[in-house]
């Protein structure tokens, strides 16, 4: 239970990142579609694609603007005349993806770029960019640029020829890649959450967690090669170092493990194993193959694209067929939280191929759907894991249940059989607990109480005890109810901790007070292994139930001791003492007998302390019903739960002095006599009689036992009585 408690503290966690993630993609998003920020202000962009010519393989001339076409294979010549105000800080900036680019001024080369080599390997996957350096000198003058394109299935676009210096240049390169930056970093935040959860799940050793290990540590690695592909694409670092093969390399291995991983998610995340696990071969070997034969010197990486490209569209739309079949089975409350990412995926992923097509600019969109693609999954994972947590934790409650005591929220017999079992077998490897205790608790009294009061009584009775119990041993062990009214700890202390912490629990059953019952008692048994160190714990079990039961034989023939009458005393109150000595002795085992009988006598009935405070220790319910109150509470909030607070105030001194002078009086025999007024909780006066004994307990002090009734009908009729003989009188 409590591992899957830190796991639900660890998904609102990750609940709270991913929605502080969401609203930075959804920044990111506002960003990327304002005009301002897919079209950069740069100075460079003045220039973009204006005043060229391009020369035709027929020798024609016409003249272009914007994005133009060079074709796929065979080379193109454009030109145009440089500004009068170039200055040595000025580059020609072609961008599209060549073979070989040269550049010509009055009839003299002045810039190459063809393809690199790497070893034995040649290769043009750098070559997207070049940076052509111009002098003052060719102010004015005309540059002949000659592009040998890449050899692609489609044609290829000169996207940009401009004028500017490459400090402007990659500023604004920069700015425009503000809301990739951004969406770079949700995906990072996304892989890092991915790695925690994939820790988590791996280091718990759940098998039932598995695939949702693997699935979160694919999206975490996908999540990486995302932001390599996204920032490799703009070659910003490439352009800065001079190594623009470098970049390309990284551009298109993470591009091509992107299907592997892709697929390796949809395996581990849907059901539909043998075909994502198809996918997913297929993916690693076209991974695999180009990397090799690349290599090898035989293909470029360039060439294997398309192959890249299809495994990736085919995935996107898998994904979001089986996204949109498997959402049916969710709550209506996880919808949004799977069915937003999911449609946001698919939008900017059309829009990325539509993009493409028109004008090829897709990054940025490609960039977005990768990024809700990356939400979309981990809030299906997030999604089953919590149905799987849910799941988990009413296994959970209803393996507890099994072994937890309705009533009282105790372990019940089964835990303790078990446990019992548990400690045996450690008993006889060698391996017990020498400061093990065993203790037998039983009420007393509860057959009584349920006979006499009902079922709630005795559960009072019941769960009170418990309660008592648990405060006083729970820290030390474990408690257990193993029968109606007998309960079992095992806990580990020595027995100065365990004198100790019974009073404490005998106390406070003595001080319990509840609707039915005030004040319970019980009787204990104990057995240490350290007093029988060859016992099995099921021994010492039964050795201490043997003692509890001893014990209850004193409790219930101390109901009949005759208190010892001491040594003589002086003052009134020891006279008292000696005068007025019981055979039958209150104290905390005999008062729940005297509860139980109080509330069946026919008048009111209570019990208070002959010393300062006059508090109650007891009253019944008649009592309640001549007060006015409907229960303890009321009746103490009226009378402060004290015998002076019961009597009406004008009456208290007076009535006081009567008791003391009638229980002190020579030939007194401990009683006394009263009558006096009282105040009810609706405001009334009422006449009480009050019949009182005087008592000593060792436990409680000195104490009154007092029954009332409420006379007030026949003190009116006296009244009436004595008015109407005075009248006769007159």
């Amino acid at each position: 239970m409590t591992s899957i408690l830190k796991h639900r503290r660890l998904l609102k966690a990750i609940n709270w990142l991913l929605l502080f993630s969401f609203a930075i993609t959804a920044l990111a998003v506002g960003l990327a579609l304002k005009d301002d920020w897919v079209k950069p202000k740069s100075d460079y962009t003045k220039s973009l694609n204006v005043g060229w010519t391009r020369i035709n393989p027929d020798g024609t001339e016409e003249p272009v603007s914007g994005q133009f076409s060079i074709g796929t294979t065979d080379p193109v010549t454009f030109y145009r005349r440089l500004p009068y105000d170039i200055s040595e800080e000025n580059i020609l900036r072609i961008k599209c993806p060549y073979t070989n680019v040269t550049a010509t001024i009055d009839g003299q080369q002045v810039y190459h770029a063809g393809p690199a080599t790497l070893g034995h390997i040649t290769t043009t996957i750098g070559n997207v960019f070049a940076l052509i350096p111009l002098k003052s000198d060719d102010a004015g003058k005309l540059i002949y640029i000659t592009v040998e394109p890449r050899h692609y299935r489609y044609e290829v676009l000169i996207k940009d020829a401009a004028i500017t210096t490459m400090s402007t240049y990659a500023l604004a390169r920069i700015e425009e890649c503000v809301p990739y930056f951004i969406l770079c970093i949700v995906q990072l935040i996304i892989s890092l959450v991915s790695f925690v959860l994939f820790a988590v799940f791996k280091l718990s050793g759940d098998h039932h967690r598995k695939n949702d290990a693997n699935a979160f540590l694919h999206l975490a690695v996908f999540g990486i090669c995302a932001i390599g592909w996204i920032l490799s694409d703009y070659h910003i670092g490439g352009m800065l170092s001079g190594n623009m093969v470098f970049s390309g390399m990284i551009n298109y291995v993470c591009f091509m493990l992107c299907p592997v991983l892709f697929s390796g998610i949809l395996l581990y995340v849907f059901e539909k194993k043998l075909f994502f696990k198809g996918l997913f071969i297929i993916s690693e070997c076209n991974f695999l193959i180009q990397m090799t034969l690349f290599f090898a010197g035989i293909i470029d990486l360039s060439d294997g694209l398309p192959y890249s490209q299809f495994l990736t569209v085919f995935l996107v739309f898998a994904m979001v067929y089986f996204s949109l079949m498997n959402i049916r089975h969710f709550a209506k409350t996880n919808l949004l939280l799977l069915g937003l990412p999911t449609i946001c995926f698919f939008i900017f992923a059309v829009a990325a191929a539509v993009s493409y097509l028109i004008n090829g600019e897709w990054m940025l969109y490609v960039a977005l759907a990768l990024t809700f693609y990356a939400f979309t999954v981990i809030a299906y994972l997030l999604i089953n894991l919590w149905h799987a947590l849910m799941k988990n934790i009413k296994l959970e409650d209803i393996e507890r249940i099994a072994y937890l005591d309705n009533l009282t929220q105790m372990e019940n017999r089964r835990a303790y059989d078990e446990y019992v079992t548990f400690l045996n077998k450690r008993f006889r490897d060698g391996d017990g607990d020498d400061k093990l205790l065993a203790i037998i608790i039983d009420i007393n009294g509860l057959k009584k109480t349920n006979d006499i009061y009902g079922h709630p009584a005795g559960d009072e009775l019941i769960t009170g005890s418990a309660a008592s119990i648990k405060k006083a041993f729970s820290a030390y062990g474990r408690c257990f109810r193993i029968g109606g009214d007998e309960f079992a700890v095992i806990a580990s202390m020595d027995n100065e901790t365990y004198v100790q912490h019974v009073k404490m629990m005998e106390d406070d059953l003595a001080a319990f007070r509840g609707d039915y019952v005030e004040g319970i008692s019980v009787s204990v048994g104990k057995a240490a292994r350290a007093e029988y160190p060859t016992h099995l714990a099921h021994q010492l079990l039964n050795t201490a139930d043997k003692h509890m039961y001893e014990n209850k034989q004193h409790y219930y023939a101390s109901l009949l001791t005759i208190e010892d009458d001491g040594a003589a005393e002086t003052d009134s109150k020891s006279s008292r003492r000696i005068r007025y000595s019981d055979k039958f002795v209150l104290s905390k085992y005999t008062m729940p007998i005297i509860r139980q009988m109080a509330e069946v006598i026919p008048g009111g009935f209570f019990i208070y302390r002959e010393d300062e405070t006059r508090e109650l220790l007891y009253h019944n319910r008649r009592v309640l019903d001549i007060y006015g109150c409907k229960d303890s509470g009321e009746f103490r909030e009226l009378t402060g739960y004290t015998f002076e607070g019961m009597v009406y105030h004008e009456d208290f001194v007076t009535i006081q002095n009567s008791i003391d002078t009638q229980i002190d009086s020579e030939d007194g025999d401990g009683m006394d006599h009263v009558i006096y007024r009282i105040t009810r909780k609706d405001g009334q006066i009422r006449w009480v009689d009050d019949y009182g004994h005087f008592s000593h307990s060792e436990d409680y002090g000195d104490i009154y036992y007092v029954f009332i009734s409420d006379i007030t009908d026949q003190m009116e009729a006296k009244h009436i009585h004595n008015a109407v003989d005075a009248n006769h009188l007159n």
